[in-house]
């Protein structure tokens, strides 16, 4: 429950609450000096000695001509001492820096952050991880699947490193959403490469009831207890900052690299920070790499690129990440009739699977993505089709059912959840073995019969 408060409530509504939440005795007390005229502790013999008060002392004498008349040095220290603690109580980093608090307050507030962190570890200890799954997967017969609960118990016993690779769908997201909902005071920080990514965790964390919020440096979402994030945007000093913050005041539970095996795929030419992902291990938390397109092949080159040491890691892999739902097929054609053939595979693909199966066309190029959907009559989808706010709008619109065919760069590629997939067409050869496992694996997600078409 909770009510709207005028400027004139808040002035009387304040004191009351910064004195019940003070962390600084000091500013305590001063807050009753100043709202409840209790008489100052503070006194000087040797004012009183020569007749007058410490305040007329302070205000008539050794004052600079350059002081302001109406209030005393020592009650603009007060002051100060008194917005500090509020920053502290609002927890503002700034009022933690060196020089701003006395060495006993500030050992007295390391003791008690520490001693929250203790006790929200130990409450987490004792979730029922088979209830709350339950409940947040909605239905009272949910099972795990696969390596889902080893890695949710790796992640909930704090293994400072977790390597997760299982099937798409499997529920890999599970992993940190369950701990984030179970944890009211915790942090956990996603990094997801692509908008859409972090767009689809957006809607399922609201749904859940998970207060999430997507990073913006000029609103730090102190308030969310899982912050998406993009790979450029998690090396900045501005989000730098937001960790160190979380981390001294022992908020920060994890960090969650979704993905990740994005930074095979990461040159110098093509988005390069995501090879700074390495710089996560650096951050005095815990660090879960989640994917389900890593080949053991693959691993000992991803752990050397992630910073990783094979012997430290908890390596939690589903034995097989086949998917056995899905049925591959190439057609061949003559040179010049990519079209003809397209349009007549689209049109086979609808009458077979019904209006409501929905279709992705990958092409290689922006160009080729516009150029076919104005031959298919549908949506494209690419990197600067927009802004931010209308990529989400039609990536939303696709991932409902709304649309049900459109065409696509390797932007729709990950960690796109539309269960309505059922074709996935690919008009070129992919560059990258990773990148087509990706695109063809978002059909028949939830289960149902797919082929992707080559």
């Amino acid at each position: 429950m909770s009510a709207a408060l005028g400027t004139r409530a808040w002035r009387h509504a304040y004191p009351a609450i910064h004195r019940e939440l003070a962390k600084d005795g000091q500013a305590r007390d001063w807050l009753e000096v100043l709202y409840w005229n209790k008489a100052p502790a503070k006194s000087d013999a040797r004012a009183l000695q020569s007749g007058h008060s410490l305040q007329t002392e302070e205000g008539h004498y050794g004052r600079s001509v350059m002081e302001s008349p109406f209030q005393t040095m020592a009650e603009r220290e007060e002051f100060r001492r008194v917005s500090i603690d509020w920053h502290r109580v609002l927890e503002f980093a700034s009022a933690w820096e060196d020089g701003r608090m006395h060495p006993g307050v500030r050992a007295e507030m390391v003791a008690q952050q520490e001693k929250q962190a203790l006790q929200r570890w130990s409450s987490l200890a004792m979730v029922d991880l088979k209830a709350e799954f339950k409940r947040l997967a909605g239905r009272p017969d949910a099972e795990y699947r696969g390596k889902q609960e080893e890695s949710l118990k790796a992640v909930m016993q704090r293994r400072l490193r977790v390597l997760v690779v299982m099937a798409t769908g499997a529920g890999k997201s599970m992993l940190f959403m369950l701990p984030a909902s179970v944890s009211p005071d915790g942090v956990t920080v996603v990094v997801a490469p692509l908008n859409a990514l972090r767009d689809d965790l957006q809607d399922r964390c609201d749904q859940l009831g998970i207060p999430c919020a997507k990073w913006d440096g000029r609103r730090p979402p102190y308030w969310a207890r899982i912050v998406l994030v993009t790979p450029e945007s998690a090396v900045t000093k501005a989000f730098g900052r937001f960790i160190d913050e979380k981390r001294m005041l022992h908020q920060l539970d994890r960090i969650v690299i979704d993905e990740c095996h994005v930074l095979l795929e990461s040159t110098q030419d093509w988005r390069p920070d995501l090879l700074k992902m390495a710089e996560m291990t650096e951050k005095g938390t815990q660090v879960v790499y989640l994917t389900a397109t890593l080949p053991p092949t693959l691993q000992p080159a991803f752990l050397q690129t992630a910073g990783l040491d094979a012997q430290t890691v908890t390596i939690c892999r589903d034995e097989s990440t086949t998917r056995t739902n899905i049925a591959y097929q190439v057609l061949e054609y003559t040179r010049g009739t990519l079209e003809k053939v397209l349009v007549e595979l689209v049109a086979a693909k609808r009458r077979k699977y019904g209006p409501g199966a929905q279709i992705i066309v990958y092409c290689p190029t922006v160009d080729e993505t516009k150029r076919l959907a104005r031959l298919l009559q549908c949506s494209a989808y690419y990197r600067e089709m927009g802004s931010d706010e209308e990529k989400a709008r039609m990536v939303r619109s696709f991932t409902l059912g709304i649309e049900k065919l459109c065409t696509a760069t390797n932007m729709l590629g990950l960690g796109l959840d539309a269960a309505g997939v059922r074709v996935v067409i690919h008009v070129a050869m992919c560059p990258l073995l990773l990148q087509y496992v990706q695109e063809s694996g978002r059909a028949g997600e939830r289960g149902s019969t797919a082929i992707p078409s080559f």
